[in-house]
């Protein structure tokens, strides 16, 4: 029969798993969010390549240079979000890709947080408004540190629910 332990670690691995899945989602997410904004929002393509060209670049190679510098950074986007949540999966399947978890999970955490500051320093130097974009930004980059945060403390569940398990197995 399953115990109690059982039970709390198969759940909190099915956690680590789908917030794996869940974060690999997000990073799907910013690049189709990124790609409407450059389609219908205030940050357009054409307005990029306006920029290159009044600086006196040729139109062509402005367009070609703008579209890798897109390419390179929505590939580290996805690479990313690829990797953290690559490896919360492995971790909740197996615990192989610990060290390689609580690295890339910390460093893209630290990142988030940090990011997180921009918001209040917006507002008070002026450079952003509170408007429902701002609001929605916000409230994705909030769900993004707690989907790291429950990744986190999922990972460290499970680390000590396997102790206490086997620390009971060995008495």
């Amino acid at each position: 029969m399953n115990s109690e332990k059982d039970i709390k670690l198969r759940s909190f691995k099915n956690n680590l798993a789908i917030g794996g899945r869940g974060y690999i989602f997000f990073g799907i997410w910013i690049v189709v969010k990124l790609l409407l904004e450059l389609i219908m929002g205030d940050l357009k393509f054409d307005i990029l390549v306006e920029e290159s060209v009044e600086n006196g670049v040729e139109r062509s190679f402005a367009i070609v240079c703008t579209v890798i510098v897109l390419f390179i950074l929505f590939a580290i986007i996805i690479n990313i979000h690829l990797m953290v949540g690559k490896n919360a999966v492995r971790f909740g399947k197996n615990q192989n890709n610990r060290k390689r978890f609580y690295i890339y999970t910390s460093i893209v955490a630290l990142i988030n947080i940090v990011g997180l500051a921009a918001y209040p320093i917006g507002i008070v130097t002026g450079k952003s408004t509170i408007n429902l974009t701002f609001i929605a930004s916000l409230m994705v980059d909030l769900s993004m540190v707690f989907i790291l945060i429950d990744l986190f403390y999922s990972a460290i569940m499970i680390e000590k629910l396997i102790k206490q398990k086997s620390a009971e197995e060995e008495a």
